[in-house]
């Protein structure tokens, strides 16, 4: 009898079009992420902000992902400073905690379908995270990196795509 409860509320969920996540707005078939620009000091962050970007997208939305030469919407940015932040010290100022900042620009471009038009900058952001750690962990600075990187990623999404997903969705999707 559960079984067939469940089946039943899982039929009518299924059914009646919910969703989890941010829909892409009607008409948009593809989603893009490039390799963001790194300015900062620090190598290869803009490889691990697009692994972030691009499992956000995956996981907060209905975005059909393509490469970013054949997407219709991109999001492409730049890595612009990594830094440490000053930390908590004991009585003898030794350092005992401390953190790891990351800040970001991103935007969210339509393409158009003729390679001679000008793109179109939807949107235009930027944000910074950041996480602390303490100096007796032996991967602190590696794990606040990957918090970092992980909010920053869904930061960028949810930013990008809320505001123009709600533009176009329907009275009963708001």
């Amino acid at each position: 009898m559960k079984r067939v409860a469940a089946a039943l509320l899982l039929a009518c969920i299924v059914g009646c079009g919910y969703h989890t996540g941010l829909l892409v707005p009607k008409g948009v078939g593809s989603i893009g992420v490039e390799i963001f620009d790194n300015v900062s000091k620090v190598r290869d962050l803009e490889a691990l902000v697009h692994d972030h970007v691009t499992e956000a997208l995956r996981s907060r939305t209905d975005a059909h992902l393509v490469p970013p030469s054949l997407a219709e919407l991109v999001i492409r940015g730049r890595v612009v400073d990594y830094s440490r932040r000053s930390g908590i010290r004991n009585r003898k100022n030794e350092l005992l905690e401390t953190g790891v900042q990351i800040a970001v620009e991103a935007e969210l471009v339509r393409r158009r379908a003729d390679p001679e038009a000008k793109e179109v900058v939807l949107r235009h952001i930027q944000v910074e995270e950041e996480s602390g750690f303490r100096l007796q962990e032996p991967s602190g600075e590696l794990d606040a990196r990957d918090r970092v990187l992980r909010r920053l990623g869904d930061r960028i999404v949810l930013e990008l795509l809320a505001e123009f997903a709600q533009e176009d969705a329907s009275p009963s999707q708001k």
